[in-house]
């Protein structure tokens, strides 16, 4: 398959050392080195991507979403709750894992049109839009990936950072080789507001079903 798409073992290697990946000198001979291709409609090979190193197992989704700039759907099970006119989704890019494989948790906070939530600050703790991940033995939780706020001006208030409409925030995970995980809490905090003024701090839980790869 390798000449067939005309990459081989040895060009692999020339091709990390030209770009500065290093092959790492316990690698077996024969051991599958993880990769992608990205064809086009015709089969054509028009994007190929090699990790640095051949332990690294990386989602699908990330592969087209970080490696290609392709967005990528939902594989896992949609978890939603709703409360306080905020809807939060939840799910993973992977619908089972593999030990030690990189995937991720992507989450949604929705409020209406006329409302905003509080981006915050180290400073404005109970105010800031913030993920929490529940800690379980083998799960590895990354630090989470925010998107860019904007400033708004208050009343009363001054200029302060916010989020509008639908925010999506990342959260890379990683099961540990033996660990077993069923499921991902999660809590997403948070603060909505208006034109009228703010609203208490609130947050909103959910569970997340995922497993082992059989």
């Amino acid at each position: 398959m390798a000449r067939a798409l005309g990459v081989v073992d040895e060009q692999v290697v020339k091709h990390n050392e030209a770009v500065g990946m290093a092959v790492p000198q316990d690698r077996l001979d024969g051991v599958a080195y993880p990769g992608a291709f990205l064809l086009d409609e015709d089969g054509v090979v028009r994007e190929r991507r090699f990790p640095p190193d051949v332990r690294q197992r990386e989602s699908a989704a990330i592969w087209l979403e970080e490696g290609f700039g392709r967005d990528a759907t939902p594989l896992g099970p949609i978890s939603e709750v709703f409360s306080r006119n905020v809807l939060v989704r939840a799910w993973t890019d992977v619908a089972a894992y593999h030990p030690w494989q990189r995937f991720r948790l992507k989450v949604t906070i929705a409020v209406q049109s006329s409302q905003f939530l509080y981006s915050g600050s180290p400073e404005e703790v109970n105010r800031s839009l913030r993920v929490q991940v529940t800690a379980v033995e083998g799960l590895d939780v990354g630090a989470v990936q925010m998107p860019g706020s904007h400033r708004r001006s208050l009343a009363g208030q001054g200029e302060v950072r916010v989020y509008g409409g639908e925010t999506l925030l990342t959260v890379p995970l990683m099961v540990a080789g033996n660990a077993s995980i069923k499921s991902i809490d999660v809590t997403v905090h948070f603060q909505t507001g208006s034109i009228d003024g703010s609203e208490e701090p609130g947050e909103l839980r959910l569970m997340v079903p995922i497993g082992p790869r059989p």
